[in-house]
């Protein structure tokens, strides 16, 4: 035999059996979302790699690695390269929330140390806003003359104008992120206009509500003092009688020759802090007292003639008439609307003794009889 080259000695032929370098066929994330957090983000990549016809997965948690972060021009940056195997990991883009100009890129490079060489970007995560949620308002307040608070912050999420206020009112707060990386429960990011209100207190007023009782009326007006008294703001003092007033101080002006009852109302308005009070009231009543006939004359024939100043409020007159020295009086009512009457039937050349006096039908009280009048039915 011989070789085809021609040759018949023995031939070396070298050879080997290749150990191949494993080969990294993917690369991928555990999550395709992480939440902001204000720090570099380095998650877990998961590798798929093959070796010969076998194909395995594992996570590179950055154990035994060399961390470098970088923040430049705005851009954040965080590199692990893990020593002996020519692997490095590069976070692109990893604090704040991903936007088209700075998408969270996360790129994989071998060197062909330990595994062939190849590079893989994973650019399909994103790192999202943190949420809060916005804040409420606070519920049934009522002034109290310290400052309150209607909203208050939720903390670091966001700040609050407009919050707090001392005087009853309603108000609108305005609630804005504290942080563009931050965005509300509702997926939004715009300021919150949030409606609160702190209700007007219970004005409380405070009056003596005891019947007033006069009797008599006297020829000058009669005064007396009712104080009321409210939490807050002025009173207000309503009489329902033009002869009663009432001043801003409580002073009540009785007028004179009055006779009748009035009701007082007492009022506390509302104030900017204050509700209204309930009304209160107090009542008064004057009796009518003595009356003394203006004239009383024998004009002609056996009649006599009587005058008098009307009473204001009385409800009607009567007169009582008698021959001087008898004991038995007869009487005359008269009606309200008047101020004079004849006095008929009478003896002549008798001295009559003549009095009057008025009725008030509000206090159904009749006043006391006046002094006497003396006249002589002489024609």
């Amino acid at each position: 035999y011989a070789w085809d080259d021609g040759t018949t000695a023995d031939k070396e032929i070298p050879w080997s059996i290749v150990n191949p370098l494993p080969e990294i066929v993917a690369a991928a994330l555990g999550a395709d979302a992480f939440a902001y957090t204000g720090l570099h983000q380095t998650p877990e990549v998961r590798l798929s790699v093959r070796q010969g016809g076998d194909e395995s997965e594992f996570d590179w948690t950055g154990w035994g690695s060399n961390k470098t972060d970088y923040d430049k021009d705005g851009v954040h940056r965080t590199v692990r390269t893990y020593s002996g195997l020519g692997i490095s990991i590069t976070y692109w883009n990893n604090v704040d929330i991903s936007t088209e100009q700075a998408p969270f890129t996360v790129e994989v490079v071998s060197d062909g140390t330990a595994f062939e060489e190849g590079s893989f970007v994973i650019d399909s995560a994103r790192i999202t806003p943190k949420t809060f949620a916005a804040p409420a308002a606070a519920e049934g307040l009522v002034y109290n003359g310290r400052e309150q608070t209607g909203v208050a912050s939720t903390g670091e999420g966001c700040t609050v104008s407009d919050g707090t206020a001392t005087h009853a009112g309603s108000f609108t707060a305005i609630a804005s992120l504290a942080n563009p990386n931050y965005a509300w429960t509702d997926g939004t990011t715009a300021d919150k206009e949030i409606a609160w209100s702190i209700a007007r207190a219970a004005n409380v007023l405070t009056v003596s509500t005891g019947k007033v009782v006069l009797t008599g009326t006297p020829a000058e007006a009669r005064t007396f003092t009712r104080i009321a008294r409210a939490t807050s703001g002025s009173v207000v003092y309503q009489s329902s009688s033009k002869y009663v007033r009432v001043s801003s101080t409580g002073k009540v002006t009785v007028a004179k020759n009055f006779c009748g009852t009035a009701k007082v109302t007492v009022l506390a308005p509302e104030t900017e802090d204050f509700e209204a009070a309930s009304p209160r009231s107090f009542s008064i009543a004057v009796k009518p007292g003595s009356m003394t006939l203006g004239s009383a004359v024998n004009p002609k024939g056996r009649v006599i003639k009587a005058k008098w100043a009307k009473m204001t409020g009385a409800d009607g007159y009567r007169l009582r008439y008698r021959v001087k020295g008898s004991s038995k009086w007869s009487v005359k009512t008269v009606s309200s609307s008047k101020a004079a009457c004849i006095i008929g039937g009478l003896k002549k050349g008798k001295a009559y003794q003549v009095q009057i006096c008025a009725y008030d039908k509000q206090t159904k009280t009749w006043g006391a009889w006046g002094k006497v009048k003396t006249v002589k039915v002489a024609k």
